[in-house]
């Protein structure tokens, strides 16, 4: 692993950075609380820097933040509890402190003055603002303008609405755009906490990823992963930091995408092996995963130096998904794919992912039947739609029939007895028959 000097490690990896602003967001009883604690219980996997000092700003009065002094003790920290009118930000508010204002219902002063001023000026550890729905409520909205990170609950169906909404309006880029719709899918489908910026830090606290997936476990990384996404303009940091790095864990890699680092990068990652059988089919599965993932690596430098930079990112998703379809088998160079042990469906990798995320034209409906063939196979395996930007090709796919081979086609077969047909004599023969009988022998 190589850092570059003007690249500090904790650009990488802290979470939570200094003077950062973080909108912790999820329905009642989602457990925010719970996660706060747990960060504050462990906050050297969370901050870069030490601090000891922690100021919670108790915003609902029927909300009990007691359960903070147990958190606060266990973690040996110095803990202050202000209700939100007592609370006086010149009097209690110090440098290096994490300040935590607790179930927000709506937003004062003294909440923007912290968050817009101070979190900067004192030089704050965080600024922690947990509340509810950020998209049901319009004074809660703004939050989203103000915050650095949101922090949103997959496990709860609002995430994905507020997630949703973020996406289509904070960013413009179409392929940062279909980057995060992965990123909210990986989210989704394992019900994670996931961090996602919003606005950059600016100097010597910017940090070099764009999402966080599986906060919950950063204190437990045995069973379930903590995935970083890199920013769009700093995979190549990713990769020159952490490319070279390898590691085992007991859950399936192949759940990860391939965009994802555990600060080893996703193909690198192995199931861990317990021996028999079992592990050698697991090694034999990680050396093809790795070959397929360094054949996409060398697909997305052609792709590179072949496509402009709009098109860049939508093929390779198609060659992303190509490599995900498991009766599908590439070449040892990965400039064609076909069925396996079928070569004479053999199709070019790049024209069929440029084909496919083109626009079609208008009237277009010929397409080569291979190519057809390929998308209803890859739409059948779920391959979402979206990636095909040509919609006559899944049309096309749509109404395509994959026939069996001859070999493989049933015979018909007849029920019952089978229908006598009527024998019929040739006219010739007839006529020499009838010439055959002498006038004689047919009197009586």
């Amino acid at each position: 692993m190589e850092v570059e000097e003007e690249d500090d490690f904790s650009s990488f990896t802290a979470v939570f950075p200094p003077n950062s602003v973080n909108v912790i967001s999820a329905p009642t009883s989602s457990g925010k609380t719970h996660l706060v604690l747990q960060i504050l219980k462990n906050r050297q996997l969370y901050f870069p820097r030490e601090f000891t000092s922690v100021i919670v700003v108790q915003c609902n009065s029927n909300v009990d933040c007691s359960v903070y002094n147990e958190a606060a003790t266990e973690a040996g920290l110095d803990l202050q509890i202000f209700s939100l009118e007592e609370f006086d930000v010149e009097e209690y508010l110090s440098e290096k402190s994490l300040l935590i204002f607790e179930d927000v219902q709506f937003v004062n002063n003294k909440i923007t003055s912290c968050v817009n001023v101070h979190a900067h000026h004192f030089d704050l550890e965080s600024v922690f603002i947990v509340c509810q729905s950020l998209i049901g409520t319009q004074d809660l909205f703004r939050l989203i303008s103000l915050a650095h990170r949101v922090v949103l609950f997959f496990s709860t169906g609002s995430a994905r609405r507020s997630s949703g909404y973020i996406v289509s309006q904070f960013f413009q880029d179409n392929e940062i755009k279909l980057y995060l719709k992965e990123i909210e899918s990986y989210a989704g489908r394992n019900g994670n906490i996931l961090l996602l910026e919003v606005n950059q830090l600016n100097g010597k606290n910017r940090t070099k990823y764009l999402a966080i997936s599986g906060l919950e476990n950063m204190s437990d990384l045995t069973m379930k992963p903590v995935t970083y996404f890199p920013h769009y303009n700093q995979k190549r940091k990713f990769e020159e930091a952490f490319g070279d790095n390898e590691t085992e864990v007991d859950f399936d890699p192949d759940d990860l995408l391939d965009t994802s680092f555990l600060l080893v990068p996703a193909r690198n990652v192995r199931k861990r092996s317990n021996g028999g059988e079992g592990g050698s089919a697991g090694g034999r599965g990680a050396d093809k995963k790795s070959r397929w993932t360094m054949m996409s690596e060398s697909l997305k430098e052609a792709i590179e130096m072949s496509t402009t930079a709009k098109k860049r990112f939508p093929m390779t998703v198609m060659v992303r998904s190509i490599l995900s379809v498991p009766f599908f088998e590439l070449t040892e160079n990965g400039s064609h794919f076909q069925l396996e042990d079928q070569p004479a469906t053999k199709v070019n990798t790049l024209d069929f992912a440029a084909l496919a995320t083109r626009q079609s034209g208008p009237g277009e409906k010929k397409f080569d039947p291979l190519s057809v063939r390929m998308t209803k196979m890859m739409l059948a395996k779920g391959v979402p739609a979206t990636y095909f930007k040509n919609k006559a090709l899944v049309q096309a796919a749509s109404r395509f029939r994959i026939r069996r081979p001859i070999k493989q086609r049933r015979k018909k077969v007849t029920v019952g007895k089978k229908k006598a047909s009527r024998k019929t004599v040739p006219k010739n023969r007839r006529r020499r028959q009838l010439r055959s009988v002498s006038p004689v022998d047919s009197q009586p």
